[in-house]
């Protein structure tokens, strides 16, 4: 081998939570993805952010806390004390935050969001890693039409593009259709 063999790029993805439990400090994997598609791990970001912040602090009107809300106690914290939900919330809201995010990773540096309070750290890692090209046979073959279109093909339409960056309004500033 003369090393020039060719390479793409994979995205490969942690989100981690660690705390105490028990009197030790524990690590808990929440998720992980692995794809070549930087769009599409970007979007997995927002939501895992999203995710982690929702599971801190749930709306009160979720449909499995309604006729719960006493069960949820409330921890006074003083002022300063950081805030895991509202961190992960306000980097997702953040478009220029996420842009930056995307062109780190496009550029081939990894990429981390922390946050942490009294509960733990919360960790979302991507890390870029060039592999082999011809080493993922796990993609299924291109398939060739092998006649013309059946009548099914011909009257499907055409899907509308997906946006690998979602937008959020900011509180208070509507909706726009």
């Amino acid at each position: 081998m003369d090393g020039d063999c060719a390479t793409r790029r994979e995205y490969h993805a942690e989100v981690v939570g660690t705390g105490p439990a028990g009197g030790k400090d524990v690590r808990v994997v929440l998720g992980t993805l692995e794809t070549p598609y930087l769009g599409i791990m970007m979007r997995w970001l927002g939501t895992q952010a999203n995710r982690i912040a929702d599971g801190l602090n749930p709306d009160t009107d979720t449909s499995w806390l309604v006729k719960k809300r006493r069960a949820l106690s409330v921890a006074h914290l003083p002022e300063e004390a950081p805030y895991v939900p509202a961190e992960l919330r306000a980097w997702f809201a953040d478009r220029e935050r996420r842009q930056n995010a995307y062109d780190r990773l496009r550029d081939g540096w990894p990429f981390t969001l922390a946050a942490a309070d009294h509960t733990g750290t919360y960790s979302l890692w991507v890390v870029p890693v060039d592999v082999p090209a011809d080493a993922s046979h796990d993609e299924p073959p291109i398939r060739t039409p092998e006649g013309p279109p059946t009548q099914v093909q011909r009257r499907r339409r055409p899907r509308p593009l997906l946006r690998w960056l979602p937008h959020r309004e900011h509180a208070g500033a509507g909706h726009s259709s």
